[in-house]
């Protein structure tokens, strides 16, 4: 489908598309948690997939493996994401969430890949659901990205 070797902007696509869709998680401790209990996304999660694509089934059936793949929340309302595949690019981003209902707002987000140079900020909005440890994040843009909590 995409051949054996994935065109720089499709990892560049995918990178931005996780950073700016997701918003994700914070490794959040029991302290986190306890204290921020009303809030659903602290804590360290992992990509299951973006738009029904298994995230680490499709970089292995392309012969590479993911070595990185966390997004975390905090309850002070930041987030780090990091992502990498080995042999790929990396894609580190911060920035701050808010949630409102079932709507989210993750934005300033300062993104940095080691196959670009850094990308600036962007926001994304859209909306979310958690059953269990399942967070779905719908962006406004149409993407689904499923997430697992560690």
């Amino acid at each position: 489908m995409f051949g054996q070797v994935i065109p720089r902007s499709l990892l560049w696509s995918l990178s931005i598309w996780v950073v700016l869709t997701i918003g994700v998680i914070g490794c959040g401790s029991d302290e986190d948690n306890e204290a921020d209990e009303g809030n659903e996304w602290v804590g360290t999660w992992t990509i299951e997939s973006i738009d029904g694509l298994n995230y680490e089934m499709f970089w292995t059936s392309l012969g590479y493996s993911v070595v990185t793949n966390n997004i975390t929340f905090h309850d002070d309302g930041t987030l780090d994401i990091e992502v990498g595949v080995e042999g790929l690019a990396t894609t580190k981003a911060m920035g701050t969430y808010s949630l409102s209902g079932s709507n989210y707002t993750a934005s300033g987000l300062n993104v940095s890949t080691t196959a670009e140079e850094d990308t600036g900020s962007d926001e994304d909005t859209g909306t979310w659901v958690r059953e269990g440890n399942t967070l779905t994040i719908t962006s406004n843009n149409g993407t689904v990205i499923v997430l697992k909590k560690q």
